[in-house]
C-alpha cells in the first residue's frame, strides 16, 4: 500500500506542472483574448491535428491533460483532441529504452501513431464534424463559470485563479488515480494476458478497452505484453492510440458536455480499434 501510495503521489507531482500551466495559459486568454486572436485560434483550426499529433507523442500524458482543458475551453478543435489522445504515449517510450528494444522499432510505432492520429484528426475535422474547424469558439468564461472558480472576482490576475483550477482538477485525478492503482495492485497486472486472444480484430478490440484505462500501469502493461510475445503489434497500436492517460480523467472533470464527452470517447476508441487492425492488414 505504501508503494501504491508513493506512485500516486509521483504521477501526481509529475502531472501538475502540466495542468498549472495549462491553465495559466486559460487564465491569460480569458483576460486578453480579443476577436482578433480569436480569428487567429479559428485559422490554425484545420492544422490542429498534425500539431496535436506530435506533441502528444512525448512521453507522459501532460499535453492530454492540456488539450482536454484547452476543448472545453473551445479553443481546439475535437479533431485535434483525438489526435493528442491518439499519439500520447504516455510510459510506452520509457519502457521501450528500460528493455533495450531496437530503435527502430521505437521509431516505428511512434510514427505509426503520430500517422494515425493526424488521419483521425483530420477525417473528425472534415468529415464527421466539419462545423467544428471553423466554428471552434473561445468560451473560456463558460468553463471558469462551471468551475465556480471565482476567475471574474480576481479582476486582471490570472495566478489565483489558475492555482485554484489546478488544485481542483488535480486533487480530482488524485483521487482517480489512487482508486485505480489499488485496484491494480490487487488484481494484479499479470492477470492482463489471459484476457487476449489470437483472433486478431477481438485482440485489437481488447487492447483498446486496456489501453482506456486512465492510468500510465495501461501503457506499461501493453508495452511489456508484446516485448514478451504475449500480444501481436497490430494489438499493441490500438493500445495505445486508446490510451490517453488522464487525458479523459480531464475531459470528464472540466467539460460540462457529458454527451459530448462519451462521444469523444467512443471515437477515441473505434479509431483506435480500427487503426490497429488496418496496421494488421498492410503487414506492419
Amino acid at each position: 500500500m505504501i508503494d501504491v501510495i508513493l506512485d500516486t503521489v509521483f504521477d501526481f507531482i509529475k502531472l501538475l506542472p502540466f495542468l498549472f500551466i495549462t491553465y495559466l495559459v486559460m487564465e491569460w486568454i480569458e483576460h486578453n483574448t480579443h476577436e482578433g486572436s480569436q480569428n487567429l485560434i479559428k485559422k490554425a483550426g484545420p492544422f490542429g491535428p498534425i500539431l496535436g499529433s506530435i506533441l502528444g507523442v512525448f512521453p507522459q500524458c501532460g499535453f492530454s491533460a492540456a488539450g482536454s482543458t484547452f476543448y472545453a475551453g473551445r479553443i481546439i478543435s475535437m479533431g485535434t483532441l483525438i489526435a493528442i489522445y491518439m499519439s500520447t504515449s504516455d510510459e510506452m517510450l520509457p519502457v521501450m529504452i528500460a528493455e533495450a528494444a531496437p530503435i527502430g522499432l521505437i521509431i516505428k510505432i511512434l510514427a505509426v501513431k503520430i500517422v494515425c492520429a493526424m488521419m483521425g484528426g483530420f477525417i473528425i475535422d472534415l468529415f464527421i464534424f466539419p462545423t467544428r474547424k471553423i466554428e471552434v469558439e473561445v468560451d473560456v468564461d463558460e468553463l471558469c463559470t462551471d468551475e465556480q472558480c471565482g476567475c471574474k472576482s480576481g479582476g486582471h490576475n490570472v495566478l489565483i485563479p489558475a492555482i485554484r483550477h489546478t488544485l481542483k482538477t488535480g486533487i480530482f485525478i488524485f483521487i482517480v488515480s489512487f482508486v485505480l492503482n489499488v485496484t491494480l495492485e490487487f488484481a494484479g497486472e499479470g492477470a492482463l494476458p489471459s484476457v487476449f486472444t489470437d483472433i486478431p480484430f477481438v485482440e485489437n478490440m481488447i487492447a483498446a478497452v486496456v489501453g482506456l484505462i486512465p492510468n500510465c500501469a495501461a501503457s506499461v502493461a501493453l508495452t511489456t505484453l508484446f516485448i514478451e510475445g504475449a500480444i501481436s503489434f497490430s494489438a499493441l497500436i490500438s493500445g495505445l492510440l486508446a490510451g490517453a492517460g488522464v487525458g479523459l480523467l480531464v475531459l470528464f472533470r472540466v467539460n460540462n458536455h457529458q454527451k459530448e464527452n462519451l462521444r469523444i470517447l467512443g471515437l477515441l476508441y473505434g479509431f483506435s480499434v480500427v487503426f490497429g487492425f488496418v496496421v494488421s492488414i498492410i503487414g506492419l
